[in-house]
């Protein structure tokens, strides 16, 4: 009864991380929230062209919360 209750959440963890789940992208005040940085330390990255980001419309910033977490990742 174990191993099969374990095979089944392997296999559930499998579907899950292969479904195709449409990404949905991060507002401005979110990101910075997430990450922990100042809302104006977010400005002056996306100034810099430092953080990667996505302005659709020409106005509002938005990011997409992998890159975000890759960004923060990248160094030690």
């Amino acid at each position: 009864m174990k191993n099969n209750l374990s095979d089944e959440l392997d296999g559930l963890e499998a579907i899950r991380s292969h479904s195709s789940s449409p990404k949905v992208p991060i507002d401005f005040k979110t990101a910075a929230q997430r990450a922990g940085l100042k809302e104006s330390y977010m400005y002056k990255l996306t100034s810099q062209r430092k953080i990667p980001y996505y302005k659709p419309f020409g106005k509002r910033i938005y990011f997409d919360e992998d890159e975000l977490t890759q960004w923060l990742l990248r160094n030690r």
